[in-house]
């Protein structure tokens, strides 16, 4: 959902009211195909391997706990044994880490779970998650308690597992949960036994498979049913649907997949929530009402409304995690407090939604991006990346000082002029440049924490496992791009953009510094290791290469290492897959946004050689005598 392409995207339709038909796994599954069938299925097939070889300790107990573990419910139980074995509040780096990884490679499929002959309830699944879960929640505290990067690593391993537990309520530890499914399949709301054919799919598909073996392949199955149910043109029994449709978000409840709204409506209603907690989460709920019911992709009442629901989302995160940390929720039973957690982090997540409505509204994400704003834009532009910042800064806990700087400055700077405005002129614009800046670098030390945190660790494990080579490659940046973090960059980019238009600077954008001197300047349409200019190079004949246009989907490495520095002749996201990948290979990365620079540039490939420097306070390319100096090189 979140690649950024060239081309200029339509500008998204405000986000439809929450229903009870979110799908919230099939869109994203990654394993065999489910199918819906009317007897019972064989065991499931496993795809696979379990090598060993070389791996650290955890990787090794996972990938051997994976090999001896076909279903879910094992696959948990020998979590347990792995994420819990220390002592209470000990962070062990490596299994925070590779559990992270492998519980989500788990819930999309790439894993697979498939039936292990015995038959337990879902109860058993709850309580291997409530387990877990408290383990876990120890070490968060005691990791934020100490502060500093330890602890911002730590929370993002941590708040990474805590959506891959299944829940663990009273209604999913009773001995028998989910009863419904058995009740649709002998006929509740079938009045005329019109559904015959779909109630033993059903029964077969979802309700023996679910009561005997649970695995999130089961949530997969129940939405693919409801689909076939709701799909245009049917006639099935509405009682019979609306039945089904329960069940789908009882299931959802049970795998944690349900959304934000719909969990802390459900934790309003049923549970004894502190005061405060109530008051935050009808704010927000009254401030996502009034954005949602504007439809314009643009304009001052969308950029209001986006301001006052990220406000809104920021002070309900923190209640709750105030509750949760030092209040009345702290000795809650762990049920509760898993509950609210989610919906914590669920909230994040719906930041970024809010965000990327903002960011259409102000043209940031327009071909080419715009370049001005009036001051209503700007202000909402500060008070956005004020938001995104706030927002990673809480999740850090005690390792997002930076972050609170960011959002500090911005929400500042973002009324301190005439009439609650930004202020103006060269003086606003370099003030402006200088929140921005910060941002950005504060982005992109959190993308190389996480970076840090899984490349790595997902290569090995991803290897030892056999996951699809694809899958394990783009893991990091799936994280990075699912993040607010992804928001705050292209907040800055847009921030900075307008700065060097308000003060005349050159119309160029420093993604990854560096300076390369004596190599030779080529031209090519793109930046494929299959075209003849760039296969051409090498570590002996250099060259930076100027690329009139790029997805971000590129890789560097592929090109070899002639490739020495990159000139892309339009704006680029820093953290698109492109940019991540300069980053990691130290390959300078200049967009040019400026025509008439981008044919400046081009024409010095006839020069013997060019100078590229570039930083983010200035850029400069000349010609200059050939003979290769430089640090730069995609290849290896």
């Amino acid at each position: 959902r979140h690649q950024e392409r060239h081309q200029a995207p339509a500008s998204p339709p405000p986000p439809p009211p929450d229903t009870g038909d979110h799908m919230a796994l099939l869109s994203n599954w990654a394993g065999a195909n489910v199918e819906l069938k009317d007897h019972k299925g064989g065991k499931g097939d496993r795809h696979n391997q379990w090598n060993t070889d070389g791996l650290p300790d955890a990787a090794r107990r996972i990938v051997e706990n994976d090999r001896d573990s076909a279903s879910w419910r094992q696959k948990l139980q020998k979590m347990e044994e792995v994420l819990c074995g220390g002592d209470a509040g000990y962070a062990d780096m490596d299994a925070l880490g590779y559990s992270a990884i492998y519980l989500f490679w788990v819930g999309v499929g790439a894993v697979a779970c498939a039936e292990d002959g015995s038959h337990y309830r879902p109860n058993h699944h709850a309580g291997s998650a409530e387990r877990i879960y408290q383990h876990i929640e120890a070490v968060e505290a005691h990791a934020t308690g100490s502060g500093g990067r330890h602890a911002e690593e730590v929370r993002a391993l941590v708040r990474r597992l805590h959506p891959r537990l299944p829940a663990f309520t009273a209604e999913f530890t009773q001995s028998v949960p989910l009863t419904r499914v058995r009740d649709i399949a002998h006929g509740k709301g079938d009045r005329d036994g019109k559904c015959r054919e779909v109630r033993a799919e059903i029964k077969h598909t979802i309700q023996n498979k679910l009561h005997r073996c649970a695995g999130p392949e089961d949530l997969v199955a129940t939405e693919k049913m409801l689909a076939k149910l709701t799909a245009p043109g049917t006639d099935y029994p509405p009682e019979f649907v609306e039945e089904f449709r329960i069940f789908h978000r009882e299931l959802k409840d049970f795998f944690n997949a349900s959304t934000v709204t719909d969990r802390i409506e459900k934790l309003l209603r049923e549970g004894d929530a502190p005061q405060s907690l109530r008051d935050a989460a009808k704010s927000f709920a009254d401030a996502k009402a009034r954005c949602d019911g504007i439809r314009e992709p643009e304009g001052p009442a969308l950029l209001a409304a986006v301001e006052e629901a990220l406000a809104r989302l920021s002070e309900a995160r923190r209640a709750i995690d105030r509750e949760l940390t030092e209040g009345g929720l702290r000795g809650a039973n762990a049920d509760q407090r898993q509950q609210w957690r989610l919906a914590e982090i669920g909230l994040e997540d719906y930041a970024f939604v809010l965000l990327s409505r903002g960011i259409n509204a102000l043209g940031a994400e327009a071909d080419p991006p715009r370049s001005e704003m009036s001051a209503a834009e700007q202000r909402a532009a500060l008070l956005f990346l004020a938001a995104a910042a706030d927002a990673v800064a809480v999740s850090a806990g005690g390792g997002g000082g930076e972050f609170a700087g960011v959002a500090h400055e911005a929400s500042e700077l973002a009324v301190s002029g005439p009439g609650g405005m930004p202020p103006g002129g060269e003086e606003g614009a370099l003030r402006s440049r200088a929140v921005a800046e910060r941002a950005r670098r504060a982005a992109e030390d959190h993308c190389a924490m996480l970076s840090d945190l899984f490349d790595g660790r997902a290569g090995a494990l991803g290897r030892a496992l056999g996951i699809d080579q694809h899958v394990v490659e783009v893991f990091t940046e799936g994280q990075i791009r699912a993040s607010v973090v992804f928001q705050s960059a292209k907040l800055a980019s847009h921030l900075l953009r307008a700065a060097r238009a308000a003060t005349g600077e050159a119309g160029w954008d420093c993604i990854v510094p560096g300076e390369v001197k004596g190599a030779r300047l080529v031209c090519v349409d793109r930046l494929l290791p299959t075209d003849p200019t760039v296969a051409s190079l090498s570590a002996s004949d250099p060259a930076i290469v100027c690329v009139a246009s790029a997805d971000g989907d590129e890789e560097v490495t592929t090109c070899g290492p002639g490739v020495v520095g990159i000139l892309l002749c339009h704006a680029l996201p820093h953290l698109s897959h492109l940019a991540l990948r300069a980053r990691q290979a130290q390959t300078p990365l200049v967009a040019i946004e400026d025509p008439n620079l981008a044919a400046k540039a081009r024409a010095l490939a006839d020069a013997p050689g060019v100078h590229l420097k570039a930083a983010p306070s200035a850029i400069s390319l000349d010609a200059c005598e050939g003979g290769y100096v430089g640090g730069g090189g995609g290849g290896g």
